[in-house]
């Protein structure tokens, strides 16, 4: 399997944990929708889907219990599923632009998640830098996957009680399986569940470059503490970054904020401030 495939896989994975359902359509509903849906090779249609009595209408902004879907081309691969839709629902979270649709079928369901650019593929995305930021995420990962064995549902509850370990820290091991591509997130029963894939504990690392950045602004005692607030020294330049809410000054953070993951600043100060709470 391809590295930006598996890349993908474990950003997938957070994107849609912070997803919330927008709206329903019924199986009339979703199969005018998939049948209205301009094919892949058109010009981009970008805009909000909300659902109205007529069906699903894009609308030019937010109207409220809407999505948006940045190329609606890109849903075109749904058109294979027309004939047997039973019904859809769509998800969506503001603060990352991403959305996904969920359309259900006999006995099964498909869940298609789109970036919030139409040029942007979720290999690219940075979303489980935070979760990857806690310094015992590797070790605690280990332990996580052979307490997983082969349950295809995690209960992250259940994790918490049999390994004796702390939630967050069991959150940011699952981050590094998923990471790996060993953990997904159902949209839509809103769980972990986990995917059999060959490990490579080295992926972690040659996959997210701006934590091995992170890390070595920690390496060379780059982060202090500065009142509320972190100062981190790097290139020459002094970024003040606040952890919560997180926000930097640095050119990432201005262009991106968090919508494509923390910048390789937060992730420093988080890593320094787990370090003295622990």
């Amino acid at each position: 399997m391809p590295s930006r495939w598996v890349r993908a896989l474990g950003n997938v994975a957070e994107l849609h944990r912070g997803m919330t359902p927008a709206f329903s359509l019924d199986a009339r509903q979703a199969q005018e929708f998939i049948a209205s849906l301009p094919s892949a090779t058109s010009t981009a249609r970008s805009g909000w889907l909300a659902v109205s009595r007529g069906g699903v209408r894009l609308l030019p902004r937010d109207a409220g219990q809407s999505v948006h879907i940045a190329g609606l081309h890109r849903l075109s691969a749904l058109k294979r599923l027309l004939p047997h839709a039973r019904g859809a629902t769509f998800f969506g979270d503001a603060r990352t632009g991403a959305a996904a649709v969920a359309v259900d079928l006999p006995g099964a369901r498909v869940t298609l998640g789109v970036t919030d650019e139409a040029w942007r593929g979720h290999s690219g995305e940075g979303s489980l830098l935070e979760g990857l930021a806690d310094a015992s995420s590797l070790d605690d990962a280990e332990l996580i996957s052979a307490i997983l064995a082969f349950e295809p549902v995690i209960d992250v509850d259940a994790l918490i009680i049999e390994s004796g370990v702390a939630a967050h820290r069991v959150r940011s091991a699952l981050a590094v399986l998923a990471a790996s591509g060993r953990v997904g997130w159902d949209v839509s029963d809103r769980t972990y569940f986990h995917r059999e894939l060959p490990d490579d504990t080295e992926r972690v690392t040659r996959d997210n470059p701006r934590l091995v950045s992170a890390r070595r602004l920690v390496d060379e005692n780059a982060v202090r503490r500065d009142g509320e607030h972190w100062a981190v020294y790097s290139h020459g330049g002094e970024y003040r970054v606040h952890l919560d809410p997180p926000r930097c000054t640095c050119a990432w953070y201005l262009r991106h904020g968090i919508g494509r993951g923390p910048c390789k600043h937060l992730i420093a100060a988080r890593i320094v401030d787990g370090g003295q709470q622990a």
